[in-house]
């Protein structure tokens, strides 16, 4: 029994290490600012290649551009990104952008790596999220060096643009009572 318990934590855990997320997980920006999102992948299981699809609210969000980091260590003829040049990448254009990577030559991908940077405009005020999915098209979906498909936990952002934050009524209610007590506190040490 502890043997079966122990397989189903190794197996929950080898899950939980394989990810792909943005950076920062929210971001707070005024009307016209630009904003922009690392994209991280960590992998416990090697991985041969595959990719997402970034989805963001166009009416919210102005796609500006992404750039691969240059530390990456994978074969840069396998990219597939905004207006690459890799046929059959992105037929989807915004508010979808794939975005891929994989290994043919070089050594499998594991552990953490920035994959890359989104760039984006904020346009209006509201509240909007970037969301990321397995890429359905070329590349598809991230597998290991054997072709098997590896089971990915993709964490997107969330966007506030031109919202200010505002106290919770509760606040100065609060600071009223703290100020009495100490009234309070401070007349009984005078009086003894």
């Amino acid at each position: 029994m502890l043997g079966f318990l122990a397989g189903v934590l190794n197996a929950t855990s080898a899950v939980a290490l394989n990810s792909i997320s943005l950076a920062p997980p929210s971001v707070v920006a005024d009307i016209g600012e630009s904003i922009s999102f690392d994209l991280i992948m960590d992998f416990s299981a090697e991985l041969q290649g595959g990719g997402v699809e970034i989805t963001y609210d166009p009416s919210l969000l102005a796609f500006q551009s992404f750039v691969f980091d240059p530390l990456l260590p994978d074969d840069m003829p396998l990219r597939c990104w905004p207006l690459a040049v890799t046929p059959h990448c992105n037929d989807a254009l915004p508010p979808t952008i794939e975005v891929g990577w994989g290994v043919l030559f070089n050594p499998a991908l594991t552990g953490s790596h920035v994959v890359g940077t989104f760039f984006f405009q904020a346009l209006i005020s509201g509240a909007t999220g970037v969301s990321l999915a397995p890429s359905l098209g070329f590349p598809g979906p991230f597998f290991d060096t054997n072709g098997n498909m590896i089971p990915t936990e993709l964490q997107g952002a969330s966007v506030a643009i031109g919202l200010v934050a505002i106290p919770e009524p509760t606040a100065p209610l609060l600071f009223g009572m703290g100020i009495c007590i100490l009234s309070v506190w401070k007349r009984k040490t005078n009086m003894t």
